[in-house]
Order: structure tokens, then C-alpha cells, then sequence
């Protein structure tokens, strides 16, 4: 568990330092979703089994 919180503390301080990673994937990720990417909820149209907010 050490091993990885120093490696996503390391990861995240990377990031902050190094902005242009973030543009990088972030463009990357766009590339690979393609132009006609539409978010589909995976449940469709009916209604999640239990609704625990009411």
C-alpha cells in the first residue's frame, strides 16, 4: 500500500508540475472516443433496482 500511494502522490505531482501531460491526454482521449461519441447510460431506460435516496 506504500508502494502505491507514493506512486500516485509522485504521479499527481508530476502532473502539477507538468501541465502540458494533461492537454496531451486529454487530446488524446478525445482522439480515441471519436468525433461522434455519445454518453449511453448502461441501465437504458429503466429505472436503477433500488433507489436509496427517497
Amino acid at each position: 500500500m506504500l508502494v502505491a500511494a507514493k506512486t500516485i502522490s509522485l504521479t499527481a505531482v508530476e502532473l502539477f508540475q507538468n501541465p502540458a501531460i494533461c492537454t496531451q491526454a486529454r487530446t488524446e482521449w478525445d482522439a480515441r472516443r471519436g468525433p461522434d461519441f455519445k454518453y449511453e447510460a448502461l441501465l437504458g431506460d429503466r429505472k436503477p433496482p433500488l433507489d436509496y435516496r427517497n
